[in-house]
């Protein structure tokens, strides 16, 4: 009887049945697994030669920028600063010194 029960056909099962591969706690085995992966955080420096390696690249400015609190602006210099909220937090606040008297 039971080998007669091995050989009927799986039709009672689908492939959409099967999706082990995609429930949470296989999904949160596997990322514990990695976990002594390297970080996406983690600055890796290109030995090329190309560039500096002791200059800062986006990851070294992100970590300062976060720890320190300042965000860099550098990327708006130049341009015209609308925000609204100049004059609740005072000119000095301005996204850019040049257009800090203009309470745009």
């Amino acid at each position: 009887m039971m080998d007669q029960e091995r050989d009927l056909s799986r039709e009672d099962i689908t492939p959409e049945q099967e999706d082990e591969d995609t429930q949470a706690q296989t999904v949160a085995d596997e990322a514990l697994d990695g976990v002594d992966e390297r970080s996406p955080l983690d600055s890796v420096k290109d030995d090329s030669g190309l560039e500096d390696v002791d200059a800062p690249d986006l990851i070294d400015r992100m970590k300062q920028m976060e720890s320190s609190g300042n965000i860099d602006m550098a990327a708006f210099d130049g341009e015209e600063t609308m925000d609204d909220l100049e004059n609740r937090y005072g000119s000095r606040n301005a996204a850019d010194e040049e257009f800090a008297g203009d309470d745009s």
